[in-house]
């Protein structure tokens, strides 16, 4: 359960963004900031990520806020995903997740 201790995390889902934090730092990210949109002109490659939030109790997606880190688009910069992480550890929604209803938004 995500609102269950794991390890030395208060709840599963601290760990799991942590984790991903981790995971981010050794990606091949394009280091390109969220404003290239769909045109992302890397000339090496690499690849960009966002991160969202589902929650039985909210019915759509919960991305991070315009003006926090990639203010809720893919990036490929690694302060703007940190950015990212921080705020949804800061907001995390606390409900039971369902994947079947966010597959559906």
């Amino acid at each position: 359960s995500m609102s269950e201790a794991f390890g030395r995390h208060p709840q599963g889902f601290y760990a799991m963004m942590e984790m991903i934090r981790d995971w981010a730092k050794t990606l091949p990210l394009t280091g390109e900031d969220h404003t290239v949109g769909k045109a992302s002109t890397a000339p090496n490659g690499g690849l960009r990520m966002g991160i969202i939030q589902f929650s039985g109790p909210i019915p759509e997606a919960v991305k991070t806020p315009v003006g926090v880190g990639s203010s809720g688009y893919l990036t490929g910069d690694l302060a703007e995903l940190q950015g990212d992480i921080d705020w949804h550890e800061a907001n995390y929604i606390q409900g039971s997740t369902f994947i079947a209803t966010g597959l559906n938004w």
